[in-house]
């Protein structure tokens, strides 16, 4: 249950923060701004819905509370935390604490003799550089947790179109690179496992678009939902784990503001 709760709380922290950047205002010149920076607290309730690459996993859709902080220097959304080491009227560079996107529970696979992989828990930094012609976002992290005792980086961009004052829309693209260690941990199969034959993938990439969006109702509730689909290089494809080169996600939910 733990397991299926983050899986919602990290679709949920996408959207999120996601929606958070789609929504900053553009000056005359059309380069985002912030304004003046105050903290913000938002609570509510989301359902993910995720589907894997894993044969025969069952994949399940969960329910889960949402807690989003964010203040001058600190921020707090979904499973990522950040310290900000600069945040300007275009850009921010953060220091983050995060848990990993991947995750495999072999109570939920009907193959017998695979063993659990947890989720990493994973330090590193990541930047956001917002311009008149979109967003790009990117991240390196290594796991800290001894669990896959590897490390991943990822790049998006996006563009935001405000289609009212309240409902935004944020369309975007990404690449997921994975160590060798990462991908083998989550993907590979062990000599020691059995019900598969052992396979040890490589550094490998995940691509593919999100679709990401929030609605105002009013200053204090809001709307979010999107979905992402990931593909998966042919290094990951080629794992006897998987029966499919896709994975995706759809999520909503809706939050309130407290400040």
């Amino acid at each position: 249950m733990y397991k299926k709760i983050l899986a919602a709380a990290i679709g949920a922290a996408l959207i999120h923060t996601s929606a958070s950047a789609a929504s900053i205002s553009a000056s005359p010149d059309g380069v985002p701004t912030k304004g003046a920076q105050k903290s913000t607290l938002a609570v509510g309730l989301g359902v993910a819905a995720p589907s894997s690459a894993y044969r025969s996993y069952d994949d399940s859709t969960s329910a889960v509370p949402l807690v989003f902080f964010n203040s001058k220097n600190f921020y707090f959304e979904g499973f990522e935390a950040g310290y900000k080491v600069i945040e300007n009227r275009s850009s921010r560079l953060s220091v983050i604490l995060m848990a990993g996107g991947e995750e495999f529970d072999a109570g939920d696979s009907d193959i017998d003799g695979l063993d659990d992989r947890d989720r990493s828990f994973m330090a590193g930094v990541r930047y956001r550089y917002m311009a008149k012609w979109g967003i790009v976002d990117a991240k390196v992290a290594a796991d800290i947790s001894d669990e896959s005792e590897g490390t991943t980086a990822r790049v998006s961009y996006g563009y935001p179109f405000h289609v009212s004052d309240r409902f935004v829309v944020l369309p975007r693209g990404f690449v997921k690179w994975m160590s060798s260690d990462y991908a083998d941990y989550y993907y590979g199969v062990s000599e020691d496992e059995g019900g598969l034959a052992a396979y040890a993938p490589g550094s490998s990439l995940k691509y593919g678009a999100e679709l990401l969006a929030t609605y105002e109702i009013n200053k204090k509730w809001k709307v979010l939902g999107g979905g992402r689909v990931s593909m998966l290089d042919s290094d990951l494809e080629d794992s006897p784990m998987l029966d499919d080169d896709m994975e995706s996600m759809v999520f909503a939910g809706v939050t309130y503001s407290f400040w």
